[in-house]
C-alpha cells in the first residue's frame, strides 16, 4: 500500500510493508483483515498471541465486562472452569467444568503455599479444610447442635447408652 487512510483522509506519503513508516497522530484505524502488532493479532472477536505469555497492566482498574453473564476459563481450547451469575437472581457462580475435578481455595501461610480449602466433586462437594473452622452457630442435617464445645469434649470418649446418660 502507498496510501494510508484515517477517518477516510489520505495521509501521503505514507507507505505500509515497506521501509518508510506512516507519520502522524491516528484516531481511527479501520483494518477488516485484521491488525498483527508483534505476535498479537486482532481479528473480529478474537486476540491471538502466537507465542509466550500475555501481560494486562493498566493504571486503574481491570473491567470484565460480558453482557451473557459468563467468563469462562479455557485450557487448549476447552472450557475448564467458569464464572456466571444464575439465572434466578443474579448470585454469582464459580464452576468446575470438567467431570470430576476439584475446586481449591489455596493461599500463602508464611512463605508456603496451602490448600485452606477444597470442594471434592468427585464426592457431591464434600469439604475438606486444612484447619480450624469457626462459626457461631452449627447444623446438622436440620438439627441445631445447642451444646457447648465443653459438653461435648465432655463427652468424647465415654461408651455409655443414651440411657446410661440419662440415668439419674
Amino acid at each position: 500500500l502507498t496510501a494510508l487512510f484515517v477517518n477516510s483522509q489520505a495521509i501521503d506519503g505514507a507507505v505500509i510493508g515497506g521501509t518508510t513508516p506512516a507519520a502522524g497522530t491516528f484516531t481511527t484505524v479501520t483494518a477488516n483483515g485484521g491488525v498483527t502488532v508483534d505476535n498479537i493479532n486482532i481479528d473480529g472477536t478474537e486476540i491471538d498471541l502466537s507465542s509466550g505469555s500475555l501481560t494486562l497492566d493498566v493504571a486503574g482498574d481491570i473491567n470484565l465486562d460480558a453482557d451473557g453473564g459468563e467468563i469462562n476459563l479455557l485450557d487448549g481450547g476447552t472450557t475448564v472452569g467458569l464464572f456466571s451469575l444464575d439465572s434466578n437472581g443474579g448470585d454469582l457462580i464459580l464452576k468446575s467444568e470438567v467431570s470430576d475435578k476439584d475446586l481449591i481455595l489455596k493461599g500463602n501461610d508464611g512463605g508456603s503455599t496451602i490448600s485452606a480449602l477444597t470442594l471434592d466433586m468427585s464426592e457431591a462437594g464434600n469439604a475438606t479444610f486444612n484447619g480450624t473452622i469457626t462459626t457461631p452457630g452449627l447444623t446438622l442435617g436440620s438439627t441445631a447442635v445447642t451444646s457447648t464445645a465443653a459438653e461435648l469434649n465432655a463427652l468424647d470418649g465415654i461408651t455409655a447408652t443414651v440411657t446410661e446418660l440419662n440415668h439419674t
